[in-house]
Parts: structure tokens; C-alpha cells; sequence
């Protein structure tokens, strides 16, 4: 998977590649993805490298579990060489339903770029549309000692190879709401 982005007003940019692999072992996934971004601007200015592997196996056909871990090394105005790691369980409660829990930078590296924040998502599959809401609780990114943010989309496939998918996100953790559309092409081989 490879993908990326660049906001013209802010400057600010992230590309990543990843790789995953679930089917050659049917007790075991792993993934490995490398994460390039920057941040702020002028002399505020940084350059963040994220390497991650993770690892993921079911528990039953209902629960699965994952943890990963992850390098950060950033240059710039601020500078980093921290690792830190995740944590998660994803319950498939009937057959379109799941519900997962996630802890993000569980190590404490004492890096305001890695602050420690739990998550809580709902996804429904009905045939050709897919629904997803997530809740986020980041501690210790402000003065304030929780900071909230959720979003929520939705994709409808068309004809089987056409995903139209629709996003909104309300971050108060960094202030900022967002809404976001996107098209892609699915066929048996991979898609875009």
C-alpha cells in the first residue's frame, strides 16, 4: 500500500508505504509500514520518520488481538529517538458488526508527538455499504487532561468495483473538523 498527501496552504505532507501479509499463516498477520511527515512551518519546522511492524492473531473466530511497535526519529525543531508501542482487541460481535479497542503509545517516550490516547470504533458491513464511527481519547497532549475527537464515515460499493466513500472528523485534541470524499477502483488482482 502506498499512499500520501500535501496541503499547499500549511505545507504539511506525509507519505507512507506498507506491506502486510494475512495469508500465509492463518494464525498470524504482519504487517511493516514506513511513515514519513512533516510538521509546522519556518524555524517550528520538523521531519518525523515512523517505522512500524505489527502483529495480529485471532483468538477465536470471534476476537482477535494485535500489537505493534514503533521508531520515531525526528529532526528539526524538535528532535526524537523514541520507541513506543500499541495495543488492541477487535470483537466481531455478529457477522456485520464489530467493535475494537485500541491503546496508542502505551511506552511513555515523554515526546509531545507521541502522547499516549485510547480508541473506540464501530464498523457495520451490510452487503455493499460499510459504516464506521471512531471515538478518541488523547491524555496528555494539553493542558487539559483529556482531550476528545471522533469521526465517522461511510462506503458504498458500486457494481462490486467502485468504492464511494464519505468521511467527517471532529478533532478538539488539534481543533481542526475535516470532511472528506474519495473514489477508488477495486478488481480481483488489487485496486487503486
Amino acid at each position: 500500500e502506498l499512499t500520501g498527501a500535501w496541503d499547499v496552504q500549511t505545507k504539511y505532507a506525509f507519505a507512507a508505504v506498507g506491506v502486510a501479509d494475512s495469508q500465509t499463516s492463518p494464525e498470524l498477520a504482519a504487517g511493516l509500514s514506513y511513515h514519513l511527515v512533516t510538521l509546522g512551518r519556518g524555524e517550528n519546522r520538523r521531519i518525523a520518520h515512523f517505522n512500524t511492524m505489527s502483529l495480529s492473531m485471532p483468538l477465536s473466530q470471534s476476537i482477535h488481538v494485535g500489537v505493534s511497535g514503533r521508531h520515531l526519529l525526528m529532526t528539526g525543531a524538535r528532535e526524537a529517538n523514541a520507541i513506543t508501542m500499541d495495543a488492541g482487541l477487535l470483537l466481531r460481535l455478529t457477522e456485520g458488526i464489530l467493535v475494537g479497542f485500541s491503546g496508542h503509545n502505551l511506552i511513555d517516550t515523554a515526546n509531545p508527538e507521541l502522547t499516549r490516547y485510547f480508541a473506540l470504533s464501530f464498523g457495520w458491513l451490510g452487503g455493499p455499504l460499510t459504516v464506521a464511527v471512531d471515538l478518541r481519547a488523547d491524555f496528555g497532549i494539553a493542558q487539559v487532561p483529556v482531550q476528545m475527537a471522533y469521526g465517522g464515515g461511510l462506503e458504498y460499493v458500486l457494481g462490486s468495483s467502485l468504492p464511494l466513500r464519505a468521511g467527517y472528523s471532529n478533532d478538539a485534541v488539534m481543533g481542526t473538523q475535516h470532511l472528506s470524499t474519495g473514489l477508488g477502483y477495486l478488481h480481483k488482482a488489487g485496486g487503486i
